[in-house]
């Protein structure tokens, strides 16, 4: 067996495999052996035929078919292997020459990592330390907001006779018209609100203050162009609303004995405590992911490398898939999504491209930064992450890719030494 590696432009290299009447041979042997262990001949138990008796069955171009993929699949991850090739795509494959039993030359071309040069990662981090590192506190009103959060989450609702009010919680049926026809879908019945929320079309909460428990009002809105739901955007909405019911919310008092209510906690002072110091450990971490992105994406922006397009169109779609699970889970269809803000994939992909290139420089650079650092992954360092992930995707393990669980979970792991490295650095 022998080969030449031409290299390509954007990543990409050319292999040209030339093998010999002796590679073949053993090619051919096991293309036979393969057609055998399922041929139904005969005379003969599967697998135990004569190789003549095999070829006769199978007949001569499908046996030489098989040896071409069997050379080709062999050869080509030989070759990867013993020369240590990183290949991030499937090769393109084009059999040039075949002559059975005498020799097969055939090209791969094969997407690889970029060659990348690298910015100096240690300076870079050791001066971001110096100057982009930021001290967080938490202040009073901080704890203040997150107390009436708590608060009145544990708030109780009690009915009231008398006409609503902002921060009252109405009970709502109401249907909508445009142009006088009903709009399918869009009616709901004892649908609850907090007055002021502001979570349905604009005015429209604003339309039921006043109300009592019992009555109806009909009004009209002008839905704003860019409103949520398709359905109505932009359009002038005849609404039908009756207040079900109404009620008020009654607060619990803030004091020891609602502090001990609510986390064991023996006082006030010490719920208070423990809020700032979860709010303290909430701006710590998102200090040090600020840092963190601020950081790489200067390592990233300084380093050279030239990127397939391959790799962006990769990563585009990527985010496209993000997005789309994101819209979906809010419950509304991807091509209506689309549809409201009238564009196409290929609209978003041109948006996001800049961001798609930014991903994949970083990535690369992450990665790059491991390899020059010699940084490793234990068995038991995977094995316990690839748990943890496992145990976050609940019921939605059953159809998983464990080769893709497995690159997925490395990638964590070896980002977060990258990032640890980085961050002593800057100390």
């Amino acid at each position: 067996m022998d080969f030449k590696l031409e290299k390509l432009p954007k990543s990409k290299i050319n292999l040209i495999i030339t093998l010999d009447a002796g590679d073949l041979k053993k090619y051919a042997d096991q293309a036979v052996l393969n057609f055998s262990e399922h041929a139904k001949i005969k005379g003969f138990r599967a697998g135990k035929a004569p190789k003549h008796f095999v070829v006769e069955h199978i007949g001569q171009n499908r046996i030489n078919d098989e040896t071409v993929n069997v050379a080709i699949e062999d050869s080509y991850s030989k070759i990867l292997l013993e020369n240590d090739i990183e290949v991030i795509s499937r090769p393109k494959i084009e059999v040039v020459k075949f002559i059975p039993n005498k020799e097969l030359e055939y090209k791969a071309e094969i997407l690889v990592s970029p060659e990348i040069k690298l910015a100096d990662y240690r300076e870079i981090a050791k001066k971001s330390g110096q100057t982009e590192k930021q001290e967080v506190k938490v202040d009073k009103k901080e704890v203040k907001d997150a107390l009436n959060w708590i608060l009145n989450s544990r708030a109780k609702y009690i009915k009231i006779d008398r006409p609503s009010q902002k921060g009252d919680l109405a009970v709502v049926s109401y249907e909508l018209r445009n142009n006088g026809v009903k709009i399918e879908g869009a009616d709901q019945k004892q649908h609850p609100i907090i007055l002021g929320e502001g979570k349905l079309a604009p005015g429209f909460e604003d339309q039921l203050i006043g109300l009592k428990t019992g009555e109806e009002k009909e009004f009209s809105l002008d839905i704003p162009q860019d409103f949520i739901n398709h359905q109505i955007a932009g359009k002038k909405i005849d609404f039908k609303v009756n207040i079900d019911d109404l009620m008020q919310k009654d607060l619990p008092k803030l004091d020891d004995e609602f502090a001990k209510s609510i986390g064991h906690f023996e006082n006030l002072e010490l719920l208070e405590k423990s809020i700032e110091e979860g709010i303290l450990n909430e701006k710590n971490q998102a200090e040090k992911d600020k840092f963190r992105i601020a950081l790489i994406l200067k390592v990233a922006s300084q380093s050279e490398m030239d990127i397939s397009e391959e790799l962006i169109e990769s990563e585009l779609e990527k985010m496209i898939y993000e997005l789309e699970h994101d819209i979906k889970h809010r419950g509304m269809e991807f091509d209506k999504y689309l549809e409201h803000i009238k564009k196409t994939r290929d609209d978003l992909k041109k948006e996001f491209r800049d961001k798609a290139i930014e991903r994949v420089r970083i990535a690369l650079v992450m990665r790059e930064i491991g390899k020059s650092e010699n940084i490793e992954i234990s068995d038991e360092e995977l094995a316990e992450k690839m748990k943890e992930v496992l145990t976050k995707l609940g019921d939605q393990t059953q159809n998983i890719d464990h080769d893709r669980l497995h690159g997925y979970t490395e990638n964590i792991i070896m980002n977060e030494k990258v990032f640890e490295l980085l961050e002593k650095l800057a100390k």
